[in-house]
């Protein structure tokens, strides 16, 4: 149970502008995306919805991926 890594940039202000169906996220910045809380999260943050930033040179113990496998 961690915050996911997601492709998207980080900008603050872009879903303020951003297209309602399907935004793509910012195309630059010095931050990632990551979402959906941690281990240690209180409930309100351990929701997709909820969004923070790291740097993409961060290591920390509530901070990883999800692996998706495709049926055969």
């Amino acid at each position: 149970n961690v915050w996911e890594w997601c492709e998207d940039w980080y900008d603050s202000s872009y879903y303020a502008k951003s297209p309602e169906s399907d935004p793509k996220g910012s195309s630059g910045g010095s931050s990632r995306v990551d979402r959906g809380g941690g281990w240690y999260s209180t409930a309100v943050l351990c929701r997709s919805a909820d969004r923070s930033s790291n740097v993409p040179g961060n290591r920390l113990s509530d901070l990883g991926f999800r692996l998706l496998r495709t049926a055969r």
